[in-house]
C-alpha cells in the first residue's frame, strides 16, 4: 500500500506541474510572488539606497509593463499576473523599510555617536535582566570584570537642559550589578544614570555584527550604568500589566519543568533549552551541537510546536473533542506557550504557521503550507522589515521551504531504496509491520532532514563559512532523544497540577535523556567530516547554488531541457564547496593578520605551505575574546587546524583567549620559550593555562632557536635567549618572544611586549632588526620605548595593537612611516609575495598601502 500511496502522490505532482509554473503556484502558493517581491524590495533598497523618489517611478512603471504585457500575450497572463503582485510587493517592500529606518519625533537615534555621552533617562525595563556567566570561559573569573548583567530599557523620557523631555527609543543596559541586586521585571519603570553611545562596528573578519543586529532590532544604543546605584526604580510593573503575569507565568512554568535536583546542571540546560528556550550551559556542549548541525535543536521552531501541538491534539480527542475544539485547545496552549518563550525568529515563525493551520481547521479548510509560510514570512517581514538579513530568520524560513518543496522528491527516491520488509516466514513474518513502521519512520525523518539541510546549507555556508555534511543522518539518531525530552517536558506541565510525584519521575527522565543526549553529541561531534570548514564564500556561489536547486523543482517535469538541467544541478551542488574552497585562499608568500582585541594581541600567520599558526591570544578588556573574535575570523578565513599557537611571554592579555581557541579550533602544538614553561609551574596566568592545556593532551613545549625555512618564508626567533629565559631579575615583559618573518626579501618584526631591557639587548645586533614592517613593542606605549631601537628597525609601517583608550596616547611615527592602529583600522592584514611585493590594509578603514619589489 506504501508504494501506490506514493505512486499516486507522484503522479498528482506530475499532473500538477503540466499546468506550468504560474499554473502551480496560483494552484498552490498564490501569495508566494507577494512574498518574494516583499523580500526582493527590501534587499533592494537596503543593498542599493536609491533617492525615494526613484522607487516611485520606476516600480509602477516595472508594474504597467508587466501588465500591458499580460495583456497582449494570452499565454503569459498568469505569469504576468504573478509578476505584478511581486512588483505591487516590492515597492511595498521599499516603502516599509523607509517607513522603519525614518527617526520619529523624538526619536533618540540622532542624538547618539560613536562616542559616549552621559545621559539620564527614564523607560520601562522590557526584559528579565540576564545574568553574565563570568566561568564560560577559562580567564574570565580573572580577566573580566563585568559579572553583571543586562536588560533592554524602553525609553520614555530624557533629561536636557530644560529637564525631562519626551523621548523615544530602545537602549541596551549593560552594568556591573547582578541580578539579584538589581532586582528588577519587565515592566518595572526605571531611571538610569548612564554613558550612552551607538554600537560598534565590527573591528574583525568573521566577527559578530553586534550593530547590525540591534539596528534589526529597533535598538539605539547603549547604556553603561557601572553599579547599582545609577539605576533607580521608579516603579514597580502593575499587576494588570501583561508583562507582570507574563514574568508570573514564565517562573511557574519554569520551576514546574526544571528540578534543580535532577541530573547536572548541563543536562537541565539542555532540557531547559528543548522546552522554553532559554540558552545556557557550557559553550563548549553548544560549540558540539554546532559541529553536528544539530544546533537547530536548541532552538525553539516548528519540530517543537508539532510535537507539542500533536500532543494537545491527542489529548483534546482522547477527551472527545471534536477538530475544531481541538484546533481550538491547540490554538489557546499556543498562544500562551509563545507567552512564556523568547521571541526569537524561529519561534515566532513557527507559531504563526500552528495558529493558521489552527484556524484553517475552525473553519474547515484545508491548508496550504507553501502559501501559509508565504504568509507568514509576509507578516513578519512587514513588522520587522529588518529581520530579512538577519541569519537565523533566513535559516527558519529557508530549511521550513526546503521541506516544503523537496521532501515529496527525496521521500519518492527513498521510498525506492528502502522498500519495507521482506520477512514471510516464521516468527520473523511477525516483525514484519513493526518493520516496516520504523523503516517508514526513519526514511520520513530522513527525508524531512535531507530536504532541510538543502533548503539551509547555503545560507550556513554564506553566514557561518562551514557544511554538515551529516546533519541530516545525525538527525534521524538523536530525534528520538528530543522527542523523548519533550514529551516527558510537557507531561510534566498537567501533572504538576494532578500528581507531583509522577510529574517528578517524569522530569527525571527528562533530565536524564538530556544527559544521554549531550554525551551523544559530544562523541560524534569527532566523526570524521562531521564539518567542513570552508570560510567566507562569495554571495555569487550560494546564489547559484540556489538558483540550480530551485530549477530542478520547479521547471517542468518534461521537455529537452529537463535531463541537462538536472544533471547541471547535481553539478552545481558537487562544485559549490570546491569553488568557495578555491576562493581567496592560500597566499604563495606568507600572510600576517594583526587582529583587533582592545589591549592585547593576537596575530593569525598564514603560511605558503597550508599550515596555520596564531602568535598570542589574549586582551585584557574584552570578554572572551577567544569565541567571539579569535574563533569566529578563523572561520571565516577557513581554518579548521592550527599547527601552532605561540606564547610570547606571561602576560593574561597574551594568553586568556588560548584556551577557548585550542578547544573549538584543533590544535596540534603549543610552543613558546623556557622562560614561560619554568613559569607554568607556578600560580601565574601561564600556570592556569598549562595545566587546562595539559588536561586537554596539548601541553606547552618549548620553541627552538633555529631559524625555521617554509617555501620562501624565513622564521627567526630573535629573543629572549636561553640565560635571559633563566635569568629571575628580568621581568616577563623584557622575556617576551621577539620573532622575524621574512620573505622575498621584505620582512616583520614582532616585538611583543619587550621594554627598555629587552630592546637595548637586540640593539646589540641591529643587522638583524633591520625590518620594513614593525608590529610595535608593548602596545605602541612610550613609558619604556628607546627611539633608537625605532631608528634601527627602520620600518617603512608600523602596527599598534591596543585599545581605543589607549590609541591617543600610543607612538605615533615619524614622516614618512605609516602607522597603523587597531581600534580604527580593525584587524590590519600584511601580506609578503614572493616576489617581494607587499600590501598592508586595515579591515575596517579599507586603508591600503603598497611596496613594490626593489
Amino acid at each position: 500500500m506504501d508504494a501506490i500511496h506514493r505512486e499516486l502522490q507522484r503522479l498528482d505532482r506530475e499532473l500538477s506541474h503540466r499546468a506550468g509554473l504560474a499554473g502551480w503556484m496560483l494552484e498552490e502558493a498564490p501569495l508566494l510572488p507577494a512574498a518574494i517581491g516583499l523580500m526582493a524590495g527590501l534587499a533592494t533598497a537596503h543593498l542599493a539606497p536609491w533617492p525615494f523618489w526613484s522607487w516611485i517611478v520606476l516600480l509602477p512603471t516595472i508594474g504597467l509593463a508587466v501588465a500591458v504585457l499580460g495583456r497582449r500575450r494570452a499565454p503569459w497572463g498568469p505569469a504576468a499576473m504573478l509578476i505584478l503582485v511581486a512588483v505591487a510587493f516590492a515597492a511595498v517592500g521599499v516603502l516599509r523599510l523607509a517607513a522603519f529606518e525614518r527617526p520619529g519625533r523624538y526619536d533618540l537615534t540622532p542624538s547618539i555617536g560613536a562616542e559616549p555621552i552621559l545621559a539620564t533617562l527614564r523607560g520601562v525595563v522590557l526584559t528579565d535582566v540576564h545574568q553574565a556567566d563570568r566561568d564560560d570561559w577559562l580567564f574570565g573569573r580573572y580577566s573580566w570584570s563585568g559579572g553583571g548583567g543586562s536588560f533592554y530599557l524602553r525609553v520614555t523620557r530624557a533629561r536636557t537642559p530644560r529637564g525631562f523631555q519626551p523621548a523615544h527609543g530602545t537602549v541596551r543596559v549593560q552594568t556591573d550589578a547582578s541580578a539579584e541586586t538589581l532586582d528588577l521585571e519587565p515592566g518595572d519603570r526605571v531611571q538610569i544614570y548612564c554613558r550612552l553611545a551607538g554600537f560598534q562596528q565590527p573591528l574583525n573578519p568573521g566577527t559578530f555584527d553586534m550593530a547590525a543586529l540591534m539596528r534589526r532590532r529597533g535598538v539605539c544604543g547603549a547604556a553603561t550604568v557601572p553599579a547599582a546605584d545609577g539605576i533607580i526604580l521608579l516603579e514597580k510593573a502593575p499587576r494588570t500589566s501583561l508583562s507582570y503575569w507574563q514574568t508570573r507565568l514564565r517562573r511557574i512554568v519554569r520551576q514546574a519543568l526544571l528540578d534543580d535536583r535532577l541530573g547536572d546542571d548541563q543536562s537541565r540546560a539542555i532540557v531547559e533549552a528543548l522546552l522554553l528556550g532559554r540558552r545556557a550551559g557550557s559553550p563548549e556542549v553548544f560549540e558540539a551541537f554546532r559541529r553536528t548541525g544539530l544546533a537547530h535543536f536548541l532552538c525553539l521552531s516548528g519540530l517543537h510546536f508539532g510535537i507539542l501541538a500533536g500532543f494537545v491534539w491527542r489529548l483534546a480527542r482522547t477527551a472527545g473533542l471534536g477538530k475544531p475544539g481541538r484546533a481550538a485547545v491547540c490554538l489557546a496552549v499556543t498562544v500562551v506557550y509563545m507567552m512564556i518563550v523568547p521571541p526569537r525568529a524561529a519561534t515566532l515563525r513557527a507559531a504563526v504557521l500552528c495558529w493558521f493551520f489552527c484556524i484553517a481547521a475552525l473553519v474547515g479548510r484545508r491548508g496550504r503550507p507553501l502559501n501559509t509560510l508565504a504568509l507568514t514570512a509576509i507578516i513578519m517581514l512587514l513588522i520587522r522589515p529588518m529581520e530579512l538579513f538577519a541569519a537565523d530568520w533566513q535559516l527558519s524560513y529557508g530549511t521550513v521551504a526546503g521541506i516544503l518543496l523537496f521532501y515529496g522528491p527525496l521521500r519518492d527516491r527513498l521510498g525506492y531504496a528502502l522498500p519495507g520488509h521482506r520477512l514471510t516466514a516464521g516468527r520473523a513474518a511477525r516483525l514484519g509491520p513493526w518493520l516496516d513502521a520504523g523503516i517508514a519512520w526513519a526514511r520520513d525523518l530522513l527525508g524531512v532532514g535531507l530536504a532541510a539541510w538543502l533548503g539551509g546549507t547555503g545560507i550556513l555556508l554564506y553566514h557561518f563559512g562551514t557544511i554538515t555534511p551529516l546533519s541530516a543522518f545525525l538527525t534521524v539518531l538523536v530525534y528520538p532523544l528530543v522527542l523523548g525530552i519533550l514529551t516527558f517536558g510537557f507531561i510534566q506541565l498537567p501533572l504538576a497540577v494532578l500528581f507531583p510525584t509522577l510529574a517528578t519521575l517524569a522530569a527525571a527522565a527528562a533530565t536524564a535523556l538530556g544527559g544521554v543526549m549531550v554525551s551523544l553529541v559530544q562523541a560524534i561531534q569527532h566523526l570524521p567530516a562531521v564539518q567542513i570548514t570552508v570560510g567566507h564564500v562569495p554571495v555569487w556561489v550560494i546564489g547559484l547554488y540556489y538558483a540550480m536547486l530551485l530549477s530542478w523543482r520547479l521547471l517542468p517535469r518534461e521537455g529537452p531541457l529537463r535531463r541537462p538541467l538536472v544533471r547541471a544541478a547535481a553539478a552545481i551542488g558537487l562544485l559549490a564547496p570546491i569553488l568557495a574552497f578555491s576562493h581567496d585562499r592560500r597566499p604563495p608568500g606568507v600572510e600576517l593578520t594583526v587582529l583587533s582585541v582592545g589591549h592585547g594581541q593576537a596575530i593569525h600567520i598564514a603560511l605558503p605551505d597550508g599550515r596555520d599558526w596564531l602568535f598570542d591570544a589574549g586582551s585584557m578588556n574584552l570578554r572572551d575574546p577567544g569565541r567571539r573574535v579569535i574563533v569566529p575570523y578563523l572561520r571565516y578565513r577557513g581554518v579548521d587546524e592550527l599547527d601552532a599557537i605561540i606564547i610570547s611571554h606571561d602576560d593574561v592579555d597574551h594568553l586568556n583567549a588560548i584556551a577557548e581557541v585550542a578547544a573549538d579550533v584543533r590544535t596540534r602544538r603549543v610552543l613558546s620559550t623556557e622562560a614561560v614553561l619554568v613559569r607554568t609551574a607556578e600560580y601565574s596566568s601561564a600556570g592556569l593555562l598549562g595545566r587546562h592545556l595539559q588536561q586537554r593532551g596539548v601541553p606547552i613545549k618549548s620553541m627552538d632557536m633555529e631559524p625555521i625555512g617554509i617555501g620562501p618564508v624565513r622564521i627567526e626567533r630573535l629573543w629572549p635567549d636561553d640565560a635571559t629565559c633563566r635569568d629571575p631579575t628580568v621581568s616577563d615583559n623584557d622575556k617576551s618572544l621577539v620573532m622575524r618573518i621574512g620573505c622575498g626579501g621584505r620582512t616583520v618584526l614582532i616585538c611583543s611586549d619587550i621594554e627598555a631591557f629587552g630592546q637595548a639587548e637586540l640593539l646589540q645586533q641591529p643587522d638583524r632588526l633591520k625590518a620594513d614592517m614593525l608590529i610595535m613593542p608593548h602596545h605602541g606605549s612610550r613609558t619604556h620605548l628607546n627611539e633608537q631601537f625605532i631608528r634601527a628597525v627602520d620600518p617603512w609601517a608600523i602596527v599598534v595593537s591596543c585599545s581605543r583608550t589607549r590609541q591617543a596616547s600610543a607612538y605615533q611615527p615619524s614622516a614618512g612611516v605609516h602607522g597603523f592602529y587597531t581600534p580604527t583600522d580593525g584587524a590590519v592584514t600584511i601580506r609578503i609575495e614572493p616576489d617581494g611585493r607587499a600590501t598592508v590594509r586595515g579591515h575596517c578603514s579599507a586603508r591600503e598601502i603598497r611596496m613594490d619589489p626593489d
